[in-house]
Order: C-alpha cells, then sequence, then structure tokens
C-alpha cells in the first residue's frame, strides 16, 4: 500500500485485470481501524466510438512503479498506450492523473466514464457539479470523486457517474484526463 503527505488514505496497484483502469483503494486509516473504500473504487472505462465498443482491460498488458512521491501503471495494447498517476497532493488528496496515447495510424473517438465502485456500506453519496461525494454514516470520512476536466456530466443513477465529452485523438498524439 502506498500513502504519503501524511494522509489517512493510501492506495495500492489492482491484481484482477477486470479492475484495471484505476488503482486500488483507497484505503482509509480512520474508518473502522482501517477499511478499502473498493477494490478500485474509481475505474476508467473507455468507449471507442470507432469500433463502437467498450475497451476491455483483459487486453492491455500492465507495467507498475512505484515511487516515494507516486503511484505509475502503464497499460498498453497495439491501439492505445495509458499511463496513470496517482499523486497525494496533501495529507487529504490525490490526484489521479491519466495521458491516453493513440498508436494507431488514424484519429480515435473516443468517450471516457469513471465507473465508481464503492464496496463499504453505509456511505451516502451525493451528486456534486464536477463529480461525486461520498459520506461515512459511520465516521466522519468523505470522499469526493470529481473531473477537473471540462464540465464532465454528473448522472448519480448511471453505472458510470462521470462522463466526460468524446475527445477525437489523432493518430500518434496523447490526450490527457485529470
Amino acid at each position: 500500500m502506498f500513502s504519503d503527505q501524511n494522509a489517512w488514505f493510501g492506495f495500492s496497484y489492482p491484481e484482477d485485470t477486470t479492475l484495471y483502469g484505476g488503482f486500488s483503494g483507497p484505503y482509509l486509516f480512520g474508518e473502522a481501524n482501517g477499511l478499502w473504500l473498493g477494490k478500485n473504487a474509481c475505474q476508467l472505462i473507455i468507449e471507442d466510438f470507432s469500433s463502437k465498443r467498450i475497451l476491455d482491460w483483459k487486453g492491455f498488458s500492465r507495467k507498475s512503479t512505484s515511487f516515494r512521491s507516486h503511484l505509475i501503471q502503464l497499460f498498453e495494447n497495439p491501439e492505445l498506450q495509458i499511463v496513470q498517476t496517482i499523486l497525494f497532493t496533501s495529507s487529504n488528496s490525490a490526484i489521479l492523473y491519466t495521458q491516453v496515447v493513440n498508436k494507431t495510424e488514424k484519429p480515435k473517438k473516443l468517450k471516457f466514464k469513471w465507473k465508481l465502485n464503492p464496496e463499504i456500506e453505509g456511505l451516502t453519496s451525493m451528486p456534486q457539479s464536477f463529480g461525486m461525494l461520498y459520506k461515512s454514516v459511520k465516521s466522519n470520512s468523505r470522499i469526493m470523486i470529481y473531473g477537473l476536466d471540462k464540465f464532465p456530466y454528473v448522472n448519480p443513477r448511471s453505472q458510470f457517474p462521470i462522463q466526460l465529452e468524446p475527445v477525437e485523438i489523432p493518430a500518434g498524439e496523447m490526450h490527457e484526463l485529470h
């Protein structure tokens, strides 16, 4: 498990390919003497408009690297390279930064969605303008998951409550998600 900045939470790498697209956690040190929010509480889902399909993470290889200040995962298949970095910015905040590179020779139109998978009982969810706020009924813990990109669509009733507008990534180019 990785934690930094004297944070009361931490993250790890997912072991199961069905959980790729994010980091395991967060692990909440102050909740019930330590508890995982989920095996992957915030997972990137990519819809490929070219092939009209949701990308399957099982088709990606993964390499992971840890540093004193952050964790990195590199996912790769013949068409895309995806680098995810989780970086603690304070004892209360961490940022998941994602870069998507189109490795093909044609533009790719993709839609990015965030699937939220909290597994703790006793959480209430409250939609916010840029994401979702989860509050524990057992403690004062609050978990805010939101997108910094241009005005994400937030629908708390959807399987993918945070959705970004589709983007077209030119051949050989990169797109960043914050």
